[in-house]
């Protein structure tokens, strides 16, 4: 498991991001994507594998969050070819 904590600091509405397996793996790997804001989970890729196409993942409604969690585990087959992308992560100001 691999996770990367941030603090929001109740300053953001909404968070954005699209995940994916790295096409360096030539279609093998399989991971899942989860989201946590204050401990609860709010977004679930489910299983995502090599041939998977990107997918966004949302989180809407962060206002009083503190902290935001993006964590990445194996779908249960172990970390071989596991090569997880985070890509174009936004962050959206309240307004």
């Amino acid at each position: 498991m691999a996770e990367r904590p941030g603090t929001l600091a109740k300053q953001f509405r909404a968070f954005e991001v699209t995940v994916g397996i790295d096409s360096s793996t030539e279609g093998r790997g399989s991971v899942v994507f989860r989201i946590f804001v204050d401990g609860k989970e709010r977004a679930n890729s489910g299983i995502i594998n090599g041939f998977s196409k990107p997918k966004p993942l949302k989180v809407d409604d962060l206002d009083g969050a503190e902290r935001l969690i993006l964590s990445v585990t194996d779908a249960g087959d172990g970390n071989k070819d596991d090569l997880a992308n985070w890509v174009e992560g936004k962050l959206f100001l309240k307004r």
